[in-house]
């Protein structure tokens, strides 16, 4: 297709937008013809406003004074809350306390690691009670994998780390 063909068919549909638009403020305005420019694109699909007598002019303004007042209140409030920031003091951060439930499960496990040996290997199934915590003891050292079982290592486990 020749350029002037492609150019052509753009220029019919910037003119049907246009007219849409025409034809929108008309209602807006109640049926009033448009008296002021619309905006002229220049490429980049942005383009001004008309700055004509009429009521959208009047509007586009009232707009702009708006958001050039939200824009200061904006940065004002921005401005005070870095100096805030810059004048309180630093939070301490707070101790790590041992609960009793945190001494709980540290007892279950304690339980669970008494009855493994450094040498002999035993299976999950040999195990007297709970034994969902064979993974994270294993993940954290104090549990080996040897043969078909886990065996206890050298790395020790206190119950209370704060006591």
């Amino acid at each position: 297709m020749p350029s002037d063909q492609r150019l052509q068919r753009l220029l019919e549909t910037y003119e049907h937008a246009v007219q849409t638009l025409r034809d929108a403020i008309a209602l807006l305005n109640n049926g009033a013809p448009v008296t002021f420019r619309l905006p002229s694109f220049n490429g980049n699909g942005n383009g001004r406003l008309g700055h004509g007598g009429d009521r959208t002019s009047a509007t586009y303004r009232q707009a702009a004074r708006l958001d050039k007042k939200r824009r200061e209140i904006t940065a004002t409030y921005v401005q005070t809350a870095i100096a805030d920031a810059k004048d309180a003091k630093p939070k301490r951060k707070s101790k790590k306390r041992f609960t009793d439930r945190l001494q709980a499960q540290r007892t279950v496990s304690a339980k669970l690691l008494d009855q493994f040996d450094h040498d002999d290997p035993k299976r999950s199934k040999d195990i007297r009670g709970q034994t969902r915590g064979i993974g994270s003891l294993l993940r954290r050292g104090y549990l080996a994998k040897k043969g078909g079982g886990y065996v206890r290592t050298d790395k020790p486990f206190s119950i209370n780390p704060n006591a």
